[in-house]
């Protein structure tokens, strides 16, 4: 009887062990998927949806890290908690991207606007432009009216209310350059122009950490090491970067500016959506409005070299607040060869997959052949860094 007994009890315990562990298999399971799909990178919507999508297009502009916890948010071993995510695996999100184009007649004001940028780009937004072989891709010129592109008031200037879920049937072409760009959707409404930057002091110290991880070869930013990479490689290839006077375009931590003061750079003007006070000596933030106004009244002065890293693929998209801008990326790129010395450089990071161009809508672009050519107009190809990643970065050289 005693023996029964005692076989009862193991017997008790051991399911009761097996069930302890087969609740901690199932715990470190989940632990390991979030850890894989990094969810606080992720906004409720994309949690619901669970499509497969590109890493920066999943960074939400609010609720992010600030000074008191930034040390935690940065990763030194320089691997995203993202990596798994592929582009090739995205889906299109309601089958025909033609329901993404919109059936009801544009408001006439918006459209007025729209024309009025139109005319002030001029030749540079003529997408059917041919070009010549260049040594990655197409290399297009056209005459830049840098005085039209800075001065036309409706570039800069954001949308009321949500952003459009739809693109305008009048504007359709554009945006689909004739239809050689696909549309697939991808929708965020993070109005986010002229209000305070996700990080909006930026001290010395912080700064500081910042450069001084870059100078230990540390992977910093939000994006996977296999994209970063490409990045320090470029700042690395470009002129004008040592010694130099450096525009970064689109920057909500200083990660790219302290691999620019890394490098050698003397000074760094910061131009992004969002309000930044920087207090160190070296960086100087500045929103659009005050960007443009700099430049038309001349106190903004020239660059050596410009950096911009995942940034320009969202102008003109409506996701940051931003207007309905078929040209958006195309103006911002060709603004920074306006303040740029001759002889100076641009280094360029933007989703890229060769052979196929297609718009995210709102969400951002994704490059090819096709379009890039247009973005760079006027740049010539210097240096291309492309490890495999989703995000490429080229380096190009103003010559006049």
């Amino acid at each position: 009887m005693m023996k029964s007994s005692n076989l009862v009890q193991r017997r008790g315990i051991f399911k009761y062990l097996a069930a302890f562990a087969f609740v901690f298999f199932l715990t470190y399971l989940y632990h390991q998927q979030l850890m894989h799909e990094g969810p606080s990178q992720f906004t409720s919507d994309q949690l619901q949806s669970r499509n497969p999508v590109p890493i920066d297009y999943l960074k939400s502009k609010t609720g992010q890290e600030t000074n008191k916890n930034y040390k935690q948010k940065l990763n030194p071993n320089g691997s995203s908690e993202l990596k798994g995510y592929k582009l090739k695996n995205l889906t299109e999100t309601v089958g025909d991207s033609l329901k993404l184009k919109s059936e009801e007649d544009m408001d006439a004001t918006e459209f007025q606007k729209i024309n009025s940028i139109r005319n002030s780009c001029g030749q540079l937004c003529d997408t059917s432009r041919t070009g010549t072989s260049g040594p990655f891709f197409d290399h297009v010129t056209a005459p830049i009216d840098c005085k039209s592109i800075y001065n036309n008031p409706y570039i800069d200037e954001g949308h009321s209310g949500p952003a459009p879920k739809t693109i305008p049937k009048e504007f359709w072409n554009e945006y689909t350059m004739e239809n050689r760009v696909t549309i697939r959707g991808l929708y965020f409404n993070q109005k986010y122009l002229n209000s305070k930057a996700r990080t909006p002091i930026w001290t010395k110290g912080y700064v500081d950490d910042y450069i001084r991880m870059a100078a230990q070869g540390r992977m910093l930013g939000p994006y996977v090491h296999n994209e970063s990479i490409t990045l320090i490689e470029g700042i690395k290839h470009a002129p004008g970067i040592k010694n130099g006077r450096v525009l970064v375009v689109g920057s909500e931590s200083p990660w790219v500016e302290a691999y620019v003061l890394n490098e050698g750079a003397k000074e760094v003007v910061t131009l992004e959506y969002g309000r930044i006070e920087s207090k160190h000596p070296k960086i100087k933030a500045m929103i659009p409005s005050e960007f443009q106004k700099s430049f038309l009244n001349g106190s903004l002065g020239l660059f050596d070299a410009v950096v911009t890293f995942s940034s320009v693929e969202h102008s003109g998209l409506g996701r940051y607040g931003d207007r309905l801008n078929p040209w958006g990326d195309i103006i911002t790129v060709a603004r920074t060869w306006c303040v740029t010395k001759d002889k100076g450089s641009l280094v360029i990071g933007v989703p890229y997959e060769n052979g196929k161009d297609y718009v995210l809508y709102n969400a951002g672009r994704v490059y090819g052949k096709v379009r890039f050519p247009f973005l760079s107009t006027n740049w010539k190809q210097h240096f291309k860094s492309d490890y495999g990643g989703l995000q490429i970065t080229v380096v190009f050289t103003k010559t006049t």
